[in-house]
């Protein structure tokens, strides 16, 4: 036998330890008691969503390089992980006060497990609030919250705020929004796009909030390779109507009107919203949209209307220049 088996034997736990540890750990973790003990830490205040709702917009607070084993009166504000029997098992004792929420950056796979409820998560985002009242801000990734006992859950996402009471539900966030998923109970979500009004989800329905910027809603209608034309004309409006967002964004977006207006038959429009783009300063898609402007100029009124679109494409296209060529002596 190698000194490495003795080692193994000499080391190896007794089975009666094992057994012991094991009951006592049931005892402590029993969901009654630990409900009965959170009882008694205060609620959190009536601004404690709202605090977690800013700090999607904000920095994330600093992570800590290290994280041991916390067992004090004041731990229950802090993140505690335990290592069991060889197993990692991370319980998340939820602030009490008015604290900075623990950041979840969740690099490993796994699950880490609430007092009487379950935290599952691939991705990254925030935790707050009381372990009866979590508040999550999440940022990106899945998320599954199983609130066995957990009297109020706030889950809040830029696209959505949801909440749930004993509900089992799932969260993806992605660039084309958040989707939720009840897997049982009821919850409540609404998406911030559309206002505050909120809509109830059922055990088994899905429901996907759409992106609030006008960047999200032009990734989102890329994916979309499905959609009919007037249904692609009605998400880029919008996508236009969107308070945010970039102006390489709102240039792509209407290009995209334009187009989708010509593919409608509706020239008229497209020529309308052609020249509206071009008055604007736009960082890209000129060239395009001046070549879909003196199409439609030409088509519907002649070179009068087509001349100062073709003169700007003329400077780099040699088709253009020669449509300029021959507007310039008809109008003559």
């Amino acid at each position: 036998m190698s000194r490495l088996d003795d080692l193994k034997h000499a080391t190896e736990p007794d089975a009666d330890v094992i057994r012991r540890v094991s009951a006592a750990l049931d005892r402590e973790l029993d969901p009654g008691t630990l409900k009965a003990l959170l009882r008694e830490l205060p609620e959190p205040g009536p601004d404690a969503a709202l605090r977690v709702i800013a700090r999607l917009d904000g920095p994330p607070p600093p992570v800590s390089p290290t994280v041991g084993p916390v067992a004090t009166a004041a731990g229950l504000a802090s993140l505690v992980t335990v290592a069991l029997l060889g197993g990692l098992a991370a319980f998340l004792l939820l602030p009490s006060g008015p604290v900075p929420a623990p950041r979840l950056d969740a690099p490993l796979p796994g699950a880490v497990a609430l007092p009487a409820a379950v935290l599952q998560f691939q991705g990254e985002g925030h935790l707050g609030g009381t372990a009866e009242r979590p508040v999550i801000a999440w940022e990106r990734g899945a998320v599954e919250f199983d609130g066995a006992v957990a009297e109020h859950l706030v889950l809040v996402t830029r696209e959505a705020t949801i909440t749930a009471d004993d509900a089992h539900l799932r969260l993806v966030r992605d660039p084309l929004g958040s989707h939720l998923e009840v897997l049982s109970g009821t919850a409540s979500a609404t998406c911030h796009a559309d206002g505050p009004v909120a809509e109830p989800v059922l055990a088994g329905a899905q429901l996907s909030c759409l992106p609030v910027s006008a960047d999200g809603m032009l990734g989102w209608l890329h994916a979309q390779a499905d959609l009919s034309t007037n249904d692609r004309l009605d998400a880029i409006d919008r996508a236009e109507s969107r308070p945010d967002g970039s102006a390489a964004a709102r240039a792509e977006l209407g290009a995209l009107r334009i187009a989708a207006l010509m593919e409608l038959g509706r020239d008229a429009d497209a020529l309308a919203a052609a020249e509206t783009w071009l008055a604007g300063d736009h960082p890209v898609r000129r060239t395009d949209v001046l070549r879909f402007a003196a199409s439609l100029a030409l088509r519907l009124h002649g070179c009068d209307r087509a001349l100062p679109f073709l003169a700007e494409l003329a400077e780099s296209d040699p088709e253009a220049r020669t449509a300029y060529q021959n507007c310039q002596g008809d109008v003559r």
